[in-house]
C-alpha cells in the first residue's frame, strides 16, 4: 500500500492557500493548514486537517510545526509557501518600516522556513518546495513597486534553490498566479490607503491607486480551480518549474515582451491617471533620514 503524502500549506485562512487545503485533502494528502490565526479554520478540522498557529515571522511557531511534524513523523512531502501579503502604493509614499515589513513576510520569513523545512525533506531524500510567486515583476504597474520586488526577489531565490537543492532530491517550484478570487485585493487596498503620506502628490489620483490594489480581483479565476491546477502539476513525475495559473498569468507577461517598453509604460501611466498630475499638483515628500 502506498503512503499517504503529506503536504503543509502556510496562509490557509483564507482565498488560495484555504483552495489548496481543501483540494490537497481531496486528492488523499495528509495537510497540515498554518495561518497567523486559526479562527475560522473549524471546518478544516472536521474534514481531518490538522490545523496550526503559525506567524512566519515568528521563529518559535515554526519550532512549534517542526515539532508537529517529527512526533507525526512526516517529511513534510510538498510544502507550500503561500502566506504573505501585498503592500501597495506609491513608492516615495511607503515608509521605510512598510518597505521592510515586505520583503520580511514575502522574502525573508519564506527563507526562514525553507531553511527549517529543507533538513528533514534531505534526510527523506526527496520533497518539493512551491513558493508562491507572481507575475508582477514581470509585468510591473505603478502603485505595486514593493510587492512586485518582494515577488522577484522570491522568484530568484526559488530559481537558486532549485539548481542547489537537486542534488538531494528535493525540488522547487514557484507558482505564478495571474488574477486569483481572494482576500489579496481587499488587503491590498486598505494598506495602500494607510500608505499614502499626508500630504500626498498621490493624493488627487486615490482611486486609481485603489483600481491597482484591487487589480487581482477583476474577473478572477475562482481560488479552488487554480489549487485544482496547482496541485495537479506538483503531483507530477515531471512536474514544471513554473506554474503559471489564472487568468492573465500568461497574457500580460507576453504583452510587455511584445510591446516596446515606452508605449507600454504610456499606457499604464493612462490607466492609472498619472498623466494627470501636473507640476503644480504636485507637493514636496518628506525625505526620511
Amino acid at each position: 500500500m502506498e503512503r499517504q503524502k503529506s503536504i503543509v500549506v502556510t496562509g490557509a485562512g483564507q482565498g488560495i492557500g484555504r483552495a489548496l487545503a481543501e483540494e490537497a485533502h481531496h486528492l488523499g494528502f495528509r495537510v497540515y493548514a498554518t495561518d497567523a490565526s486559526t479562527q475560522g479554520m473549524e471546518d478544516l478540522k472536521k474534514l481531518g486537517v490538522t490545523v496550526q498557529a503559525l506567524d512566519i515571522t515568528h521563529s518559535a511557531q515554526i519550532d512549534t510545526l517542526l515539532k508537529t511534524l517529527e512526533a507525526d513523523n512526516e517529511g513534510p512531502d510538498y510544502w507550500v509557501n503561500n502566506a504573505g501579503y501585498g503592500a501597495m502604493g506609491p513608492l516615495l509614499d511607503l515608509s521605510g518600516e512598510s518597505l521592510e515589513q515586505q520583503f520580511e513576510v514575502n522574502v525573508f520569513a519564506q527563507m526562514r522556513l525553507i531553511r527549517a523545512i529543507s533538513p528533514r525533506m534531505i534526510e527523506h531524500g526527496e520533497g518539493c518546495i512551491a513558493n508562491m510567486g507572481s507575475i508582477a515583476p514581470e509585468f510591473p504597474t505603478p502603485f505595486s513597486g514593493a510587492y512586485a520586488a518582494s515577488k522577484a526577489a522570491l522568484i530568484t531565490l526559488s530559481d537558486t534553490l532549485r539548481m542547489e537543492l537537486a542534488p538531494f532530491g528535493i525540488d522547487v517550484v514557484t507558482i505564478r498566479p495571474g488574477r486569483i478570487r481572494s482576500s489579496f485585493g481587499h488587503t491590498a487596498q486598505r494598506i495602500a490607503q494607510s500608505n499614502l503620506s499626508a500630504p500626498s502628490m498621490y493624493s488627487a489620483i486615490r482611486d486609481a491607486i485603489d483600481q491597482r490594489a484591487n487589480a487581482s480581483q477583476q474577473s478572477a479565476t475562482a481560488a479552488d480551480v487554480m489549487a485544482r491546477h496547482v496541485l495537479r502539476q506538483l503531483i507530477k513525475v515531471r512536474r514544471p518549474t513554473d506554474i503559471y495559473v489564472g487568468k492573465d498569468s500568461r497574457r500580460l507577461p507576453w504583452l510587455r515582451r511584445l510591446l516596446p517598453t515606452r508605449l507600454l509604460e504610456w499606457g499604464l501611466k493612462r490607466v492609472f491617471r498619472l498623466h494627470t498630475l501636473s507640476k503644480h499638483q504636485r507637493k514636496r515628500v518628506p525625505h526620511e533620514t
